[in-house]
């Protein structure tokens, strides 16, 4: 914590004024927020205050408006097994508010031509090493801090053979076969 401590000091970052936590309401992320600021008390003597009572609606507009005014919850699931179904909409400048999903209104111009290059490449291994590069890109920018991800767990009988765990941790049922 000390060197988190320093160099919130180095930034100039004001200790007096309480951090504003966002999440939308109804949704049992209280506890969890609740947590964060605690946490942000206890190591680097910041308070904080929670914003909670928005409805999903609402909330989901004053982020696409860009109102928030400190960290805030946000999640996003891939519709498709691909680097691009994560990446695209959450970090390039197309999907900045209000065309897209870009809820951190992160930007930067190499992670877009690396994207570009991904989106374009004639094979898929190329398409992969430029995603895995651009990627790098928004991992040494740190645009947002991931706190949880989904965990699937599966488990099967013996006597079932051919259990194929999908991208998304379905199982392929049509592959499902009785064994013996």
């Amino acid at each position: 914590m000390d060197r988190a401590n320093a160099l919130l000091d180095r930034a100039g970052f004001d200790r007096g004024r309480p951090v504003e936590l966002w999440f939308n309401a109804g949704s049992g992320n209280e506890a969890w927020v609740e947590a964060v600021g605690n946490q942000l008390r206890a190591d680097l003597e910041v308070d904080h205050v929670l914003h909670g009572t928005l409805a999903p609606a609402d909330y989901l507009g004053l982020i696409a408006e860009q109102g928030m005014t400190g960290p805030f919850r946000s999640g996003w699931a891939a519709d498709h097994p691909s680097p691009r179904s994560a990446l695209e909409p959450l970090f390039s400048t197309r999907a900045l508010p209000s065309a897209g999903a870009n809820a951190s209104s992160y930007g930067d111009p190499a992670f877009d031509a690396l994207l570009a290059r991904a989106n374009a490449a004639p094979t898929e291994e190329e398409a992969l090493a430029a995603y895995a590069m651009a990627e790098d890109v928004v991992l040494a920018d740190v645009p947002v801090i991931p706190l949880f991800v989904d965990v699937t767990q599966s488990i099967h009988s013996a006597d079932v053979e051919d259990v194929v765990v999908e991208a998304f941790g379905g199982v392929d049922a049509a592959a499902l076969r009785e064994a013996g």
